[in-house]
């Protein structure tokens, strides 16, 4: 007795970019990238949402994982760099739970509450946040330059090696 084989997800995944993706108008592609994208701003706050109870539980430790981090990489099979991010924004979601509603929203990205991390304070968050806002992550760096200016480095004026003087009966080459 054959049983029928069930697609793979890829098969269908597949089929429906094979299908239903090129069928539609430009308009609805349009509006489902944008409903997609939404979707996953709001899965990504829920995830962040769930991190901050799962680290509080200690779960990754009761699951045998050393940190959230390895948990997150080999349990959730996220990247490192995903990881990192998601953690990051965790805990300063932890802190400051507006972030969630920002990322939700569109108006911070993971990359910018990343940069912001370090330097939010109880003081600072919500002029940060709203100077961060809607910003890209070079303006946000900006931003975080701004606060801490760095001096100008001195302007220093060296003497360069002279030329190697070459013996007469030698071939110069010019790789040397």
């Amino acid at each position: 007795v054959h049983l029928p084989l069930r697609p793979s997800k890829f098969a269908v995944i597949s089929t429906f970019m094979a299908n239903g993706l090129t069928s539609m108008t430009d308009d609805a592609l349009i509006a489902e990238t944008k409903r997609v994208a939404a979707l996953e701003r709001r899965s990504t706050t829920e995830l962040l949402s769930l991190l901050v109870e799962f680290e509080r539980r200690a779960l990754q430790l009761t699951l045998g994982y050393p940190s959230l981090f390895a948990y997150c990489t080999r349990a959730l099979l996220l990247s490192e760099q995903a990881a990192y991010s998601r953690i990051t924004a965790a805990r300063l979601a932890k802190r400051y739970p507006e972030i969630l509603q920002h990322l939700a929203e569109g108006t911070l990205t993971l990359s910018s509450v990343g940069i912001l991390a370090p330097h939010l304070t109880d003081e600072n968050v919500t002029p940060m946040l709203e100077a961060a806002r809607c910003k890209s992550t070079r303006d946000v760096e900006r931003l975080i330059a701004a606060l801490h200016p760095q001096p100008d480095i001195p302007v220093s004026i060296r003497a360069m090696p002279s030329a190697r003087p070459t013996s007469a009966g030698s071939a110069t080459s010019r790789c040397s």
